[in-house]
Order: structure tokens, then sequence, then C-alpha cells
């Protein structure tokens, strides 16, 4: 709903300026609201405040950047081990239908699982 009034105010904006005024204006917002509809969509805004990965409903994530995330949360992980390096976020539980997650965390005398 919101998207269409949006639209039909523009258009009604678009059809009272001449094309040398209104191409400024619009790029003027599309460059300052796309990463703000950006950081909101994608929970990036949230994370931001909570200084932990989260989606914008408050989800855990993995310490991924977001084009990531999206490729990978539409993948099917049945019966497959997921092996996560770092394991920086605790609250992540990993993707659904994996069979099994092993993090590798540094140490100083080696590696522990």
């Amino acid at each position: 709903m919101t998207k269409n009034r949006l639209r039909h105010g523009f258009v009604l904006f678009k059809k009272s300026l001449p094309r040398w005024a209104l191409n400024p204006i619009r790029s003027f917002l599309i460059a300052f609201m796309t990463p703000i509809l950006f950081s909101y969509r994608t929970g990036h805004f949230l994370s931001s405040f909570r200084m932990i990965p989260v989606s914008r409903r408050g989800k855990a994530l993995p310490w991924y950047v977001y084009p990531a995330i999206d490729f990978l949360k539409y993948r099917s992980y049945e019966d497959k081990i997921v092996l996560e390096f770092g394991g920086g976020s605790q609250a992540y539980g990993g993707p659904r239908g994996q069979s099994m997650s092993l993090r590798l965390k540094g140490m100083r005398g080696g590696i522990r699982t």
C-alpha cells in the first residue's frame, strides 16, 4: 500500500517538473534511500544496535555478508555437514535440515572443535 502511494506521489511530482530539474532530485533520493532501505530490509540496521548479526525480525544470522546469506538460505542441507571456520555467532544454529555442524575456532595451541 505504501509503495503505491509513493509511486503515485512521484508520478504527480514527475509530471509537474521538467526533466532537467527532476533527474538530480531523483538521483539524490536514490543515492540516499537505497542504503537505508537495504539496511532495514536485511536487518543490518537492527544488527548495528544489537552488535550481533540478526535479521530484521531479530533472528540470529551467521557472520556472512548479506548476499551470501540470501544465496545460502534457499539451499537444501539435508544429510550434510556444515563446516564453519571461526564460529563467531554462537546464537546461530546453522542452516535448517543439516545433520551436523562443526565449528573450528583458532587457539594458540591448535584448533579446537
